[in-house]
């Protein structure tokens, strides 16, 4: 049991961890420098290491000294110098307000004799060369018409002239036979179609006649179905009004009839009462 986990002492010394501590082991934490010496580090005697200290860093007592501008160290110099504009990146186009601009003349106010309003008010090389003026002469107005000469022919043997005249009737005769046909085609037509718009319009008409006088026979036969069966209401109504009637005269009858009956049930229990005279007392005793 000296041996292995769980021996004497339940751990081998020689196999155990160097660095391993157990529960009777008391760590001892050493100081911070600035908790040994109060001159270093943070809360130290000035609070900061100078010697670590950011170069750029500034304390609240530093005061920034800001360096003038050209332009107030050499006031001709920049904006606002000797004459408030360098002169030498001054833009060329720049033009100040004492600058007056000149503006040239057109070629028509330099030189008269060319352009509109010139010389002659026209530069004839740039002239349209169909263009007339009031001055040019016109010449002669005519026409092209030329009159043309009928062909005539020969004249025809009587004989051609004859056949010529008769094919010329037959053809008319045919034409106007032709022109009968379709005129009586035309008018079968039209008579035809108008009979079928009349009939149309007949047959709508009887339509429109049967349909208005079913909706009315239809009309009628519910108003009376609605007058006989309001009259048999009434009829119901009044036989249950007299039958109710019936009923209260017949419960009265009774109940009058018992009354009755117990009025002579009661007078044949009981004896008649005689009447007792009452003493009649002396006012002188």
């Amino acid at each position: 049991y000296s041996v292995g986990f769980g021996g004497k002492f339940g751990v081998q010394k020689d196999r155990q961890d160097k660095s391993a501590a157990g529960w009777d082991h008391i760590e001892k934490v050493d100081k911070h420098e600035s908790q040994k010496d109060y001159t270093q580090g943070f809360g130290g005697k000035f609070g900061v290491q100078s010697d670590r200290q950011d170069k750029s860093a500034a304390g609240w007592d530093h005061i920034e000294k800001v360096d003038k501008h050209e332009s107030q160290k050499d006031y001709s110099v920049g904006f606002g110098g000797k004459f408030g504009v360098q002169k030498d990146r001054q833009d060329k186009t720049a033009l100040g307000w004492d600058h007056v601009e000149k503006v040239q003349h057109h070629e028509s106010q330099t030189d008269h004799s060319k352009g509109f309003g010139g010389k002659f008010g026209v530069q004839m090389d740039r002239m349209d060369k169909t263009a007339l003026g009031f001055s040019s002469e016109q010449g002669r107005v005519g026409t092209n018409y030329q009159p043309t000469k009928p062909a005539v022919e020969a004249p025809e043997r009587a004989t051609n002239l004859k056949a010529h005249f008769e094919n010329l009737a037959s053809n008319q005769e045919d034409s106007r036979l032709k022109q009968l046909e379709e005129d009586r085609k035309k008018r079968l037509e039209s008579d035809t179609n108008l009979i079928r718009q009349e009939r149309m319009k007949q047959n709508e008409l009887q339509e429109e006649e049967e349909g208005r006088i079913r909706r009315q026979n239809e009309r009628e036969a519910q108003i009376r179905e609605e007058r006989k069966r309001e009259a048999m209401l009434r009829k119901q109504e009044i036989q249950n009004q007299l039958l109710q009637e019936q009923e209260l005269e017949e419960k009265a009858k009774m109940e009058e009839q018992k009354k009755r009956e117990a009025l002579q049930r009661k007078s044949q229990t009981e004896p008649p009462k005689i009447p007792v005279a009452e003493p009649i007392v002396n006012p002188l005793q």
